[in-house]
């Protein structure tokens, strides 16, 4: 289903459906001609019309004709804060709302992400022991079948749990690119966390996702103006995760470990960003 933004009286909201979008200009809740939308694949802010050509076929619904609006002058732009993400500059511009995102907790994602790496290094230490003790037995013997069950098991639910975390945690990431629409060029939402699916390119792409998307938030609200309040992210921390994430696959429990701890740190932060645009801040 396709979800939209729309402007109505200097305002940001969304995201909506395209059928309550319909709906509101069909009842006359927004101008279709005039009033701007965005959703996710959209290089600029639109006209209703224009984004949807069925509203320019509804009876009493005059088309723009105009195709994008114009940028207008400052003066102008100043009372319309519509004008400036559609020629967005995210390294120089003085202008732009964070669109409304839902709350994210931290806490929700860390808590099953921990307990599944405590689970799977308890598991994989208990069956070491088991070994062990098997093999030290006066009477040599094999792990039991029961013995070898529950390490299965036990094995596989903490991975499920260790899922749920890492779920949560993209979930977060989504949200995080949602707050650059659509001015950032280095990725959308989906693509930032799509990406990171697709064997050996998720290791050039854990940079973007990651280290890029925290370059692009310190940027926007350092220059935009309208974000003192904001939290700054650590690009280093960034970085250094993007780098352990790669570096995992080549030093195994060694880079596994310290990647493990970065995440967590990370993704606290960016749940910190998501929750300053939720409170409603510009």
């Amino acid at each position: 289903m396709n979800h939209w933004y729309y402007s109505k009286g200097g305002q940001q909201f969304g995201p909506v459906p395209e059928s309550e979008l319909l709906r509101m200009a069909s009842s006359g809740e927004i101008q279709p001609a005039t009033d701007l939308v965005w959703r996710e694949g959209m290089n600029d802010w639109q006209p209703a019309t224009q984004a949807l050509p069925s509203l320019a076929a509804s009876p009493g619904i005059r088309p723009n004709t105009t195709g994008v609006l114009a940028k207008p002058a400052p003066a102008a732009a100043a009372s319309n804060p519509y004008a400036a993400p559609i020629h967005f500059d995210i390294y120089s511009s003085t202008e732009h709302l964070l669109p409304p995102v839902k709350p994210a907790s931290f806490l929700l994602g860390a808590i099953p992400y921990c307990l599944g790496i405590l689970g799977i290094l308890g598991f994989y230490g208990w069956f070491i022991w088991v070994v062990i003790r098997t093999s030290e037995s006066p009477v040599a013997t094999e792990p039991s079948l029961a013995e070898l069950s529950v390490f299965g098991i036990g094995l596989l639910g903490s991975f499920l749990v260790l899922m749920i975390g890492y779920v949560i945690a993209l979930i977060h990431l989504h949200r995080a690119w949602v707050l650059l629409q659509p001015n950032s060029h280095h990725s959308t939402p989906g693509r930032a966390v799509g990406f990171l699916f697709i064997p050996f390119y998720n290791l050039y792409w854990v940079f973007v996702a990651y280290w890029r998307w925290a370059q692009d938030w310190n940027r926007l609200v350092a220059f935009s103006g309208k974000h003192p309040a904001a939290p700054k992210m650590s690009e280093g921390i960034f970085l250094t995760h993007a780098i352990l994430f790669v570096a995992s696959g080549v030093l195994g429990i060694f880079g596994l470990i310290p990647y493990l701890v970065f995440h967590l740190i990370v993704h606290r932060n960016i749940a910190q960003a998501i929750n300053y645009a939720a409170r409603g801040n510009p």
